[in-house]
């Protein structure tokens, strides 16, 4: 129990929000709050850890990244990919021939740790966020778990109320420890006037609990990636018609606001 009045007063030790690293989202009023569950969906192959991985590295905080749904194989060549703008063919064959400067280029993601358990349970979760803050003296500012389905729920309770519980759960991760909590998820194919995936399409009724949904689509347009708040309790929602566009390029998983890809080119 707290008093509002009393609570306004008590100075921040950090940021409400995690650093956003694309304006064109912050000016949209989507942000990553700590405290508070925010989903990421969108079809399979439509680009959701890659925006997931994307956001850990450019935010710079502490970062704890369960990887259940891609191996630590994978996520590593991503990694050097978005850390170098190298290909993902020349990121495998450079760090096969040279384990050293692979280590070295992953070393810039050193404030990102990683697990790649394929079938976490919810006390698996909370077990690394504990042993984090045993490691590294604090709790993790963010946490990916990517992605809700690899979740294992508990014998009895499946189906729709168990992906509800899984939610609830992250959720109280996210106030308990003070992070920025980002679960991705699926959404079904649809065809729809809407660029970006509606948030009915949501697999399993999963969108009571998140205080912000994002709807991804990497297809629509070569070169762009739409991204759709289909929920936001801080801002007016788009509903997957009226995305923001970021320049994407997945041959070197490079994720960036259009004017400084414009720059870059330039």
């Amino acid at each position: 129990m707290y008093f509002a009045h009393a609570a306004a007063l008590t100075p921040r030790v950090s940021a409400p929000t995690i650093q956003n690293p694309w304006r064109a989202l912050s000016q949209r009023g989507i942000g990553f709050r700590r405290g508070e569950l925010t989903m990421l969906a969108g079809p399979p192959g439509s680009g959701k850890s890659s925006v997931a991985l994307s956001l850990a590295v450019q935010a710079g905080v502490p970062a704890l990244y369960l990887s259940s749904d891609t191996t630590r194989e994978t996520t590593n060549l991503r990694l050097i990919q978005m850390l170098t703008g190298i290909t993902g063919a020349q990121a495998e064959e450079f760090s096969g021939a040279d384990p050293l400067w692979a280590s070295q280029i992953l070393s810039q993601a050193k404030h990102i740790s990683f697990d790649d358990n394929s079938a976490p349970t919810v006390g698996y979760i909370e077990s690394l966020i504990e042993a984090y803050i045993v490691v590294h003296g604090i709790a993790p500012e963010l946490l990916v778990v990517d992605n809700l389905a690899d979740v294992v729920i508990d014998e009895g309770d499946g189906g729709f109320m168990g992906l509800k519980a899984l939610t609830r759960d992250l959720r109280e991760f996210a106030r308990t420890y003070q992070a920025s909590v980002l679960v991705l998820h699926h959404t079904r194919e649809v065809t729809h006037q809407e660029i970006c995936p509606p948030q009915w399409s949501l697999s399993g009724k999963v969108s009571e609990v998140p205080a912000l949904i994002l709807t991804i689509n990497g297809q629509h347009t070569p070169g762009l990636m739409a991204i759709s708040a289909v929920k936001n309790r801080w801002a007016k929602p788009d509903g997957g018609a009226d995305p923001a566009w970021l320049s994407w390029n997945p041959e070197v998983m490079e994720l960036v606001d259009l004017n400084e890809a414009f720059e870059v080119v330039a």
